[in-house]
């Protein structure tokens, strides 16, 4: 592949990427490249998405073409149909029906086709079908009965009853006496069809069957004003001018007529048909001439395209024309419009091609003068462009000129600053005072230069006096020159013997046996022999090799040794590399450090490889000490975290120490028991301290779980003390303590409220041995009685009234005892005794009769009920206080014990009364 080739965007559907190409895919409308991915692309998703693609084509796209090649490329028979009878396009549909050979997907598409063309194709491929004529009749039935569409219906029922290939059974029998097979099927169309047109064909049908069946029979009388209407109706036809609502208007009124079927007149009939007929007359001329009128439109159209539409075009561009184009779009303009078909007129023409004619032959004139205003506008763009040319010429050669009396200028203007940064440079080095032949020979040079040749200034004033000032800095600075010439030569002769001096003192340094050392001296005898490197012409070569040579040698000496050291350290280098990866934290990073001492006593191993090897090993120990240090942080985070939850755990189990809900608490200490052995360990010196402090919450827990009795017992009565304490708060103080507190006794609500509140409080307290109950219990109706008997008006109307609630318990115990009596106790004692005996007579006889022992049975029973009554009432009864609350309920008890035996056959036995009369106030 070139390199343009590969620069090129390549389009979506050729990507490496599945889901690129997918994406590109659902954009693509090129039938042939989506057959070709259908059958070609390696990624099932995207050969899905072609197909997709061509599916939507065949259905839904703008283009017929594409949508026929997209349905040739289709394989699957569902899909197909799905086109045949769903697709936009008629054509496409067709095309799709000519795919089609399976017997119920001609029949669905003959009840569901979208175009009524393809409908009723799709109904004669059915009939021609070469299968079985039970199942083309079937299928036949089934478009009669279920399309909505009336052509297809009608043409399906036209078959069934037309033919005799199709014919229903029993049709073909010609049995008149008993209804047929097809009489039911026709009922059926008649009664359930989709298609208004066969219902009322099928009921026509079905009429003229029974008919000659029924016999002659009088007429029945027909509405003949209607029909009457319908045929003026039908009749106005022939005179609209309309199309479409021509034909719903034909199609309405013979829908109306059929459905007077057959209560019509034959006249009526004859003369509605005739309408009928005129009006399907009118109405295919005003299609006609709808049409011939699209065609007109349509053959003007195309005569202005072929001849009009191109002269309009290159007028327009001729008029557009501009510039340096004009003269190329001119003579393509001409070219283009001797090449248009110009119209015949030699030939006789209708109105259309006049019209063309004479708009063309406009449009000529209107082009030759288009054509020269495009020549004008050249011509003043060439004069225009022409003299702008020269102007930007004689501005150019203006500035050209000017520009050089610039540089010119500007020339001269720098070398009188040159000449003048000399003279200047020149008069500093006269003014130094440590000036050398070598600064000032050059100097010198460029003086006696700059006066042999002097170059052009300014002016003349410059011309001079820069001439002065060269020769005055010429004459000062030759005889200074010489005078250093001479100084030089007898700097040069010191210097060779400073020289010999220190090449005595070099090749003594070969005697010294540490060659380090040695070496290390050599940099100041260098630095010397720098100081004194000008020395005699004819021996400073000589000296110079006899230095180097000893130089040499020394630093040959030192490279050995560097060579030695250098081994030394490689060899710590890979033992340090040995180490770098090792978890054995503590023995290794003694080891290494081991090996950096010993580094540190092996000497130099040379300029060149000294910082290699020193990062060689510095980095092998430093990514030891960096694992260590990481594993260090990482068992720190650790360690945190490990604490962290440690300390959760301490400080849930700090949080249920003092809880009294013992099991489902103990259960959860263990819980924790457990976490704790899940979680890893911690810092060593904060593990014993963590340990001690979960240790001990869970150790105040257990302690507490031994003596969890003792501890219930205690909450217990402690919280029935602070009940008394309560009460006793509510208690009037003693005289001088009422004197001296400036607040009275409570108002009566709180006062009821708090008494309420503390026995509430005190039933619901969970409950003590009788040995420690005892003296709270006493300690607390103490209180009550005295709160009660200290303010009796307050507590009146509620639950603690006691006198109130005494004469209920009395009044019930009466009641119980009335009833122990027996019916004797009942009768009126202020009767005289012989009454009473004649009372009590009476009822003896009575009970003695035949219903005696359902009188008694029906006695207990309400006495039963009454002992019942008695105790839920006693159970609701407030507050008395003990002595007479005990004495009440013996007395109350007695009675239920004495009643209760008596109903205990016939009723069960109620739940003992509580002790103090009612639940709520139980002590």
């Amino acid at each position: 592949m070139g390199l343009f080739e590969r620069l090129r965007p390549h389009p979506g559907w050729k990507d490496p990427d599945p889901r690129v190409r997918r994406d590109a895919v659902r954009r693509l409308a090129d039938p042939a490249l989506l057959t070709e991915l259908c059958r070609s692309d390696p990624d099932g998703p995207v050969r899905e998405a072609a197909s997709a693609a061509l599916l939507s084509l065949a259905l839904e796209g703008t283009d017929e073409a594409a949508g026929t090649t997209a349905v040739s490329a289709i394989e699957d028979p569902k899909l197909i149909a799905q086109v045949a009878r769903s697709g936009v396009h008629e054509s496409v549909s067709r095309a799709a029906l000519l795919r089609l050979h399976d017997l119920k997907a001609l029949g669905s598409i003959a009840r569901h086709g979208r175009h009524a063309v393809v409908r009723l194709d799709a109904l004669e491929h059915l009939v021609d079908h070469q299968a079985a004529a039970a199942a083309i009749r079937e299928e036949l039935c089934a478009v009669a009965l279920k399309s909505p569409h009336d052509d297809a219906a009608l043409s399906a029922l036209e078959h069934l009853t037309g033919s005799e290939r199709f014919a229903l059974p029993g049709e073909a029998a010609g049995a008149a006496s008993s209804p047929a097979p097809d009489a039911d099927f026709l009922s059926e169309v008649a009664a359930h069809g989709k298609s208004r047109a066969v219902v009322r064909r099928a009921r026509a049908l079905l009429h003229d069957r029974q008919e000659p069946a029924a016999g002659p029979a009088v007429r029945p009388k027909t509405d003949r004003r209607r029909q009457l209407r319908l045929c003026e109706e039908a009749e106005s036809f022939a005179r609209s001018a309309e199309c479409e609502s021509l034909a719903q208007h034909l199609g309405a009124a013979h829908d109306a007529w059929t459905d007077l079927v057959p209560g019509v007149d034959d006249d009526l009939d004859e003369r509605f048909q005739a309408a009928i007929l005129a009006g399907r007359e009118r109405l295919k001329s005003n299609l006609g001439a709808r049409e011939e009128r699209l065609r007109h439109d349509e053959d003007a159209r195309a005569h202005r395209e072929r001849h009009i539409a191109p002269r309009l075009a290159l007028i327009a561009a001729v008029e557009a024309a501009q510039g340096d184009d004009a003269p190329r779009l001119l003579d393509d303009a001409c070219w283009e419009w001797n090449r248009i078909e110009a119209p015949d007129s030699t030939r006789p023409a209708d109105a259309i091609e006049a019209e063309v004619l004479a708009e063309a032959r406009a449009l000529g004139g209107q082009f030759d003068e288009a054509r020269k205003a495009c020549q004008c506008r050249y011509e003043t763009f060439v004069r225009e462009r022409e003299r702008a040319q020269h102007q930007e010429k004689e501005e150019a050669a203006r500035r050209d000129s000017e520009q050089k009396r610039q540089e010119a200028a500007r020339d001269k203007a720098a070398n009188l600053e040159r000449l003048q940064r000399l003279c200047e440079r020149a008069e500093r080095l006269l003014e130094s005072e440590t000036l050398s032949l070598k600064k000032a020979e050059p100097i010198l040079r460029e003086v006696r230069a700059a006066l042999d040749d002097v170059p052009s200034v300014p002016s003349r004033r410059d011309h001079d006096r820069i001439l002065d000032r060269l020769k005055a800095a010429r004459a000062l600075l030759a005889p200074r020159a010489l005078e250093l010439r001479e100084g030089e030569k007898w700097k040069r002769w010191a210097n060779t013997n400073v020289q010999e001096e220190l090449c005595a003192r070099a090749e003594d340094l070969l005697k010294i046996e540490d060659a380090d050392s040695a070496a290390r001296r050599l940099p100041d005898l260098l630095e010397r022999w720098k100081t004194a490197a000008e020395a005699e012409p004819d021996r400073s070569q000589a000296l110079w090799q006899r230095f180097k040579a000893a130089a040499d040698q020394v630093r040959a000496r030192q490279e050995s040794l560097h060579a030695a050291n250098a081994g030394k350290k490689i060899a710590l280098c890979d033992r340090a590399g040995s180490l770098a990866d090792s978890t054995d934290w503590t023995g290794s990073a003694e080891a290494i450090k081991a090996l950096q001492a010993e580094w540190k006593t092996i000497g130099q191993a040379g300029r060149g490889q000294e910082k290699a090897l020193w990062e060689r090993f510095r980095s092998t120990c430093d990514r030891f000490f960096t694992r260590r240090d990481e594993d260090r942080v990482r068992r720190k985070q650790e360690w945190a975290r490990n604490l962290e939850a440690r300390e959760t755990l301490c400080a849930r189990a700090e949080s249920l120490a003092d809880s009294t809900d013992w099991k489902t608490t103990a259960a959860g200490i263990k819980k924790l028991q457990i976490d704790w052995k899940a979680v890893g360990p911690v810092r060593p010196n904060r593990s014993e301290a963590v340990w001690q402090r979960f240790r001990a919450a869970c150790d105040r827990f257990f302690e507490r779980y031994k003596r969890r009795d003792q501890i219930e017992r205690e909450l217990a009565a402690a919280a029935r003390e602070a009940i008394c304490r309560d009460l006793e708060a509510l208690l009037p103080a003693p005289a001088d303590a009422a004197a001296a507190s400036p607040s009275g006794p409570p108002p009566a609500g709180e006062l009821v409220s708090g008494i309420d509140s503390a026995w509430t409080r005190w039933q619901k307290s969970p409950p003590l041995p009788r040995e420690h109950a005892a003296l709270l219990t006493e300690r607390f109706n103490r209180a009550l009685d005295a709160l009660i008997a200290a303010h009796p008006d307050a507590v009146k109307g509620t639950p603690f009234d006691t006198g109130a609630n005494r004469l209920r318990m009395e009044d019930l115990c009466a009641r119980l005892e009335r009833l122990l009596a027996g019916p004797g106790a009942a009768v009126d004692q202020s009767l005289s005794p012989a009454t009473r005996l004649a009372t009590m007579w009476r009822e003896a006889l009575a009970s003695n009769t035949i219903g005696g022992r359902v009188a008694e049975e029906t006695k207990q029973r309400a006495a039963a009920e009454e002992v019942r009554k008695a105790q839920a009432a006693w159970q609701k009864i407030g507050y008395v206080p003990e002595a007479e609350r005990r004495v009440l309920t013996d007395r109350f008890e007695r009675a239920c014990g004495r009643l209760m035996p008596r109903a205990e056959r016939d009723a069960p036995a109620p739940s003992r009364a509580p002790a103090a009369g009612g639940r709520r106030f139980r002590a």
